[in-house]
């Protein structure tokens, strides 16, 4: 490269290429200039260009991947940590890997049909498998791209992991809310208490606990308790059945009167 001030005082950049020959009989050189200039000043604002891109990408707060033939080329330092990794052990691995198992079908078909040129939205939520095996709720939004002079999908990730939790805690106030105007509703409206048992049960059995919600009676004796005939979750035989003070944790409360908390059930003999 050589460079050469014009007479407006503007630099041009020329690749200059020299040959020894023989002229008029004495020795001599072939100089020969090529202007470069604009070649030049493309590669240094595509230099700039991708300094500029690569600021960007290693400062987002998303993670930023590369995917080419499923295979991942790139990832930013912001995914890195989301995956609990280090960026040089995540390249060159599938991007399945790194999706949960109950997802990594769907998420498959949907990468499928993309490359295919079919319709696939864009943004979509899945969740992420990170090292330690916890998982992380994500939404992704896809793009085409060339990379490395191939077609390519860049990756962009964000974490909705808290937004998730929250937004399941105010669906869960929602529930809560309705289940109260049903209860005080049903308290105004019941004329037996069997009725009332039977629509406070129906109310916070469907919108709380569908799996297994009901109310347990102790005798008049107070030696022995039972399943109410609405109870949901359980069986026929489970309803007739009288049970023991001495059974289980419903008995240790009917017998004490006090409030039991308990992290696992499983754990109670």
């Amino acid at each position: 490269p050589w460079k050469h001030r014009k007479k407006d005082g503007s630099i041009i950049s020329a690749e200059v290429l020299s040959h020894a020959l023989l002229f008029n009989g004495r020795p001599a050189r072939l100089v020969m200039a090529n202007d470069i200039t604009d070649r030049i000043q493309a590669e240094a604002a595509l230099q700039e260009s991708e300094e500029k891109y690569r600021t960007l990408v290693e400062g987002s707060k998303d993670g930023i991947a590369i995917i080419q033939g499923g295979i991942v080329k790139y990832v930013n330092s912001r995914l890195a940590e989301m995956r609990g990794e280090p960026v040089a052990d995540i390249l060159g691995k599938h991007f399945v890997t790194y999706i949960d198992p109950d997802e990594r079908s769907r998420i498959v078909e949907r990468y499928t049909r993309r490359l295919a040129g079919l319709d696939e939205p864009a943004t979509y939520e899945t969740v992420l498998v990170r090292q330690d095996g916890t998982s992380v709720v994500a939404e992704i939004t896809t793009g085409m791209i060339v990379y490395q002079g191939q077609s390519a999908e860049i990756i962009i990730v964000r974490d909705i992991s808290q937004h998730k939790v929250a937004e399941h805690a105010l669906q869960r106030q929602l529930r809560e809310m309705t289940v109260l105007k049903a209860v005080a509703t049903a308290c105004s409206e019941a004329v037996y208490v069997d009725e009332l048992i039977g629509r406070v049960t129906e109310a916070v059995g469907t919108s709380l606990y569908p799996d297994n919600c009901g109310v347990l009676v102790l005798q008049a004796d107070g030696n022995a308790w039972q399943p109410h005939s609405s109870y949901q979750g359980t069986t026929a035989e489970h309803l007739q059945k009288t049970y023991s003070l001495s059974d289980g944790v419903a008995g240790k409360v009917l017998s004490t009167g006090q409030t039991i908390r308990i992290n696992d059930i499983r754990q109670e003999p």
